[in-house]
């Protein structure tokens, strides 16, 4: 069924308030002229936000009548004034002031010079707007609101700077959803992802891959956890080496991959036969922790199943609300449901959404830009038009409020912000869209050029161009063949157009078709492969281009001169691939100073070829950050970015993977923890990765003291064997981690560092100086893979004993002394006599 809109019930509405009201002045005699209306006070007021406030800081200045003017966005009081004195004398006046329909607005400011200034608003006389009946907070309509100036406001400028609400530090322990709303200063690394970006042409959608607020994006190749997603990997038995299916080609397991809110949204099972009535459910993960929130179908208002096809985060800011916006979006046809992403259930429905390219605006709504050559005719709808007429004194203008309808093709048409002319005739179609610009050609990776000559074209869509011809030129290109426009960057003000046999590169001045630089040197010939066909894709990035695909060499070129920068070969050590001594490649996303690629494959060979890789490379110089033989797939989605979380299909096995920095668990103890002073202490503990992955009974088993964390240079290499089964790697390095102690005397200080072994445990020992309670810190301060953490356990020194002293000899007796000197002189004359005895008898 079909709900009236807002607008139609306030249309009904004021005819019958207009009815009455007619009817009233008929019946009753006038008691008051028509053009004798009343003079009402305008009571203006000025408030000053931070007051004191510091020399070069931005103050607002709360500027306005007590009465609200209107009901629209567009109403307000205008021609109000700010005066601003100091020392008696006026330095300043702030003119042509106008508030919004409250009556308020704020005006900032800042203040070069220290001192108390005096602020005053003058409200000039004016006629209040008319408003309906039941607005009875509004002056009277057509009232004369009478010229007035506000009290005064004593304003401090101080040399100290006022002191604002203190940013958060990023994360340094693992985090997940959701984010408090005060910790504003997360926001870079909480990013989400609204849909496939595959498609680099002017179908939808036509986004680059560049994902910004992922700005700690992975920098090893940790994993988080890993979801089966249908039967995988090898199959054995009877059937050997080969695989399950993994979806490719055409047939894909996981498509229309969203993330919101740190929640990965996919549809699972294949498209087939899903419209038709066979089960296809769309399950949302939580990707921080792995945990399914929840599974279903997403059901339209005829019963029908619908397939996830992007996501949408919306900001709007009326007057009744200021909030974002979240939904699910399905498409069939030219009718668009909307569902929300925390239950799936459904929202709303438009019908009749026109075709052409579609985009995201500055807030998050979604624009579609349709331009007809044939016609002469180019428009911009917006979605949020539809729900939030712009114009006209409509209560939905202020409020968010779409639950439960269905806005038929009339309604949708609402949300057309314009339509303007251009010339017709122009060759070929529309190929990109970039802001403020819409870029056309007659070439394509399909279309041979047999005649010599590439036509591009453009027309502007910023408001001092719109609709204007920018330029109509032709290239002349030097061969027979296909040409294709890879990307264009508004920001660099170029595109680039390849040539798939050649594999040369030509770069053009977006704003004036000049052909800037080009052609490049030649890329292997395997490159044909990936300019003949849609599967592959060139990216213009930070000032970069970034091309390549099945040669399986990275070239990264300055995007205004055409000159390489680095190149990267992506080596197959064991000769896997039949066609090159390289891997394929193609890009899954550029953020945070990164480039992602993946390696995919139309309708791979079965068993698959080992160690196709998943990578990642330093965007400015081209250095290999990570490597992992995660393999993705042509036809389903490509990895995905949010929250600074990756999160992959990989065909080897089947499963999603959430590859980011984890958290970790540190243990600390002491053998004996009462120990006597001058004792040496072995200090013994542990390090663990605590991933969500961890949790799984299968490796709870293999690791039953829990999973060690190890070097980020051993991650890939490490994860292979955690969860892929892959042999455990020798040599493998654990983490840094310092033993620290707090000792008797309050001092603070470090007595050991080392690193953990491949089974998470370390020690140290150290002396303890002097006796007392000792508290012992081991901390990991944490790598690219791991936040860091840290344990403490308690240790008392006891004081030594004194030194037990030699015991003193007891004197012997006078008596003794005696005794003892008369027994030698006794013996000495016995010695005596014997000799001359012997003596004696010789002689004889």
């Amino acid at each position: 069924m079909n709900f009236l809109k807002d607008k139609r019930l306030a249309t009904a509405f004021s005819l019958i308030l207009m009815f009455a009201m007619a009817t009233s002045f008929v019946a009753t005699p006038a008691v008051m002229a028509q053009d004798d209306y009343p003079e009402v006070p305008s009571y203006p007021y000025i408030n000053a936000i931070p007051n004191p406030v510091g020399v070069g800081q931005t103050v607002t200045l709360h500027v306005g009548s007590l009465w609200p003017c209107g009901t629209s966005s567009l109403d307000g009081w205008e021609g109000l004034q700010v005066i601003i004195e100091k020392d008696g004398e006026t330095v300043e006046t702030i003119d042509n002031i106008k508030t919004d329909s409250t009556g308020g607005t704020g005006v900032p400011k800042t203040f070069d010079e220290t001192g108390t200034y005096i602020l005053t608003t003058f409200f000039p006389e004016q006629i209040a707007p008319v408003v309906g009946g039941f607005f009875q907070a509004n002056p009277p309509s057509n009232a004369t609101m009478l010229e007035a100036y506000s009290d005064h406001l004593e304003l401090v400028v101080q040399d100290e700077p006022v002191e604002f609400y203190p940013s958060h530090p990023l994360p340094t322990e693992y985090w997940r959803r959701p984010i408090d709303g005060q910790i504003r200063s997360w926001a870079p690394i909480a990013g989400n992802w609204f849909g496939d970006q595959v498609s680099m042409d002017a179908s939808p959608p036509a986004q680059t891959l560049y994902k910004d607020y992922n700005a700690d994006a992975p920098e090893a190749a940790h994993v988080l956890w890993a979801m089966p997603l249908t039967m995988g990997g090898m199959a054995g038995g009877s059937v050997g080496d080969h695989g399950f299916d993994q979806g490719d080609a055409y047939e894909p397991k996981w498509t229309g991959a969203v993330i919101i809110g740190g929640i990965v949204f996919f549809n699972r099972f294949e498209t087939t036969g899903s419209e038709t009535g066979l089960y296809r459910p769309v399950v949302a993960v939580d990707l921080h922790t792995g945990e399914k929130l929840w599974e279903q179908q997403l059901i339209d208002l005829q019963g029908d199943n619908q397939n996830l096809d992007f996501g949408q985060v919306y900001y709007f800011d009326g007057f009744n609300q200021h909030a974002v916006f979240d939904f699910l979006w399905t498409t069939r046809g030219r009718t668009w449901n909307a569902y929300d992403p925390f239950t799936g259930r459904w929202v709303y429905t438009m019908e009749g959404v026109p075709s052409g390219t579609r985009m995201y605006g500055p807030n998050g709504e979604i624009l579609v830009y349709s331009v007809s050559t044939f016609s002469g005719t180019m428009s911009l709808w917006n979605s949020a038009r539809v729900v939030s007429p712009p114009v006209g004194g409509v209560v939905a203008e202020g409020s968010w409020n779409p639950q439960g309808r269905v806005y038929d093709a009339e309604d949708t048409a609402e949300g057309i912000v314009w339509t303007v002319e251009i010339p017709t005739g122009l060759p070929g179609s529309v190929d990109k869209v970039r802001e403020g610009i819409i870029l056309g050609t007659d070439c394509d990776k399909y279309t041979r050029t047999d005649d010599g000559e590439v036509h591009y074209w453009a027309i502007g869509t910023a408001d001092n161009n719109r609709g204007t011809l920018l330029y109509n030129r032709t290239f002349n290109v030097p061969y027979i063949g296909h040409y294709d426009v890879q990307d264009a960057d508004a920001e660099t003000d170029v595109f680039v157009i390849s040539g798939a046999e050649s594999r040369q590169h030509w770069g053009f001045r977006l704003s004036t078709g000049e052909k800037i630089w080009g052609p490049t040197e030649p890329q292997p010939y395997q490159d044909n492969w990936g300019y003949s066909s849609s599967n592959s894709w060139d990216n213009l990035v930070d000032g970069y281009y970034i091309s390549g695909n099945y040669g399986g060499i990275v070239y990264c070129r300055n995007a205004t001169t055409g000159a390489t920068i680095w190149t990267y070969t992506i080596d197959d050590p064991y000769v896997e691939n039949l066609q090159s001594n390289e891997w394929r490649f193609r890009p899954a996303f550029i953020t945070d100073g990164k480039v992602y690629l993946e390696n995919t494959e139309h309708n791979p060979y079965d068993p698959q070829h080992r160690g196709c890789p998943f990578l990642c490379l330093d965007l400015e110089t081209g250095e290999l950050i990570f490597q992992i033989p995660y393999r993705g797939s042509e036809w389903s989605s490509t990895p995905i970015i949010g929250d600074s979380i990756i999160a992959m299909y990989n065909e080897y096995d089947q499963r999603i993977y959430a590859i980011g920095k984890g958290p970790s668990a540190t243990s600390v103890s002491i053998m004996t923890n009462v120990v006597t002073e001058g004792d040496n202490v072995l200090v013994q503990g542990m390090v663990t990765d605590i991933s969500p992955g961890t949790e799984e009974y299968a490796l709870r088993a293999r690791f039953p003291h829990g999973v060690p964390a190890v070097a980020d240079d051993n991650m890939s290499d490490w994860m292979l064997y955690v969860y892929n089964q892959f042999a455990r790697p020798a040599d493998v390095m654990g983490v840094d981690v310092v033993v620290e102690v707090l000792d008797p005397n309050g001092n603070y200080y470090e007595v050991g560092t080392t690193t953990s072994d491949a089974t998470g445990n370390f020690m140290v020992d150290f002396t303890p100086p002097v006796p007392g309670l000792y508290t012992v810190i081991a901390s990991f301060a944490g790598s690219k893979s791991y936040y860091g953490s840290f344990a403490e356990t308690f240790l008392k020194v006891m004081e030594a004993p004194e030194p037990t002293a030699a015991p003193t000899p007891t004197p012997a007796p006078m008596t003794d002394s005696y005794v003892l000197g008369l027994g030698t002189a006794s013996l000495v004359a016995i010695i005596a006599i014997g000799l001359v005895l012997i003596l004696m008898l010789r002689k004889r």
